[in-house]
């Protein structure tokens, strides 16, 4: 038990860029049971209350997600899947480690202390001196590229870099940090990563399997099965499900139990291969369809 308050206040004192409030992942660990998955929308209903009065209240959700994203990649929680919404489940490691969390003494000042700053440039370089704090390192890490190590680490911001940032953290943050940790960013800065961020994200591609049903009937008796509970299968159409890659045995056994035999795809050959004619043209390859 010792241990794990250890590990926490490690975590809020290193680990955690802009942990204000230790009761919101407390509370987390509180509301959602390990091993049940949810909604981001579902947990936001727990935790927001404690987000309220945090660096931007008017903005709570992006509060949220910078504190949901740690505990992601703490180990505190899984993500997945559930149709097109991303789910998320407390792990029983994170169940055990937030018990305690709870009971860490909250302090009167929540922003970090920093011994040093970072000096943002209108070049997109950022210089941080060697002793910055870990957790600003982290962030620079996400975002930037390691230049330099001299006097000072010198890191640069590029479009690459930024997009590389944005699949664990909003450009946002990365603002806020700067603001808190030093004279902020200059404008041509803020102005650029704002629009190297602008498109990011309004298109993904979802990894899984196009499952094909003969009928209407049958897709829906895949999709409603007792196995596909929260395993994150979506339906795109009457006969179309979208299977997940961790699925395929889920898959099988379903179609097991409803007597379903997969028809397999034919091999994809080009003719030209096939009879040696100059035509140049695959042909045409059927997916899997389930009879």
């Amino acid at each position: 038990e010792e241990s794990a308050k250890t590990v926490a206040r490690f975590w809020r004192a290193w680990l955690f860029p802009r942990l204000g409030q230790v009761e919101l992942l407390a509370e987390l660990g509180k509301a959602l049971p390990d091993g049940a998955w949810f909604t981001a929308d579902q947990i936001a209903e727990q935790t927001l209350p404690f987000v309220v009065g945090e660096i931007r209240p008017e903005n709570p959700m992006v509060s949220f997600n910078g504190f949901f994203r740690t505990a992601l990649n703490l180990g505190i929680v899984d993500a997945g899947y559930r149709g097109r919404s991303a789910v998320y489940a407390v792990t029983r490691l994170g169940k055990w480690l937030l018990a305690d969390l709870a009971d860490v003494e909250a302090e009167a000042d929540f922003e970090i202390q920093l011994e040093s700053r970072i000096y943002p440039q209108p070049s997109f370089e950022i210089l941080a001196p060697k002793e910055t704090e870990p957790a600003v390192l982290w962030m620079l890490e996400l975002f930037c590229d390691l230049q330099l190590i001299d006097g000072f680490r010198t890191y640069r911001l590029t479009r690459e870099s930024v997009h590389r940032g944005l699949n664990w953290a909003g450009v946002q943050d990365l603002i806020d940090l700067a603001t808190r940790c030093g004279p902020g960013l200059p404008n041509n800065v803020q102005f650029t990563l704002k629009d190297w961020a602008a498109g990011f994200g309004k298109a993904a591609l979802i990894p899984g399997m196009l499952l094909r049903c003969e009928d209407a009937e049958l897709a829906q008796a895949i999709y409603y099965a007792p196995r596909f509970a929260n395993s994150g299968i979506e339906r795109l159409n009457e006969i179309d499900l979208l299977i997940p890659p961790e699925s395929k045995a889920i898959l099988n056994q379903t179609l097991a139990d409803l007597g379903v035999t997969l028809k397999q795809p034919k091999a994809l050959t080009s003719r030209r291969n096939q009879d040696g004619a100059g035509t140049g043209r695959g042909s045409d390859a059927d997916g899997s369809d389930a009879e």
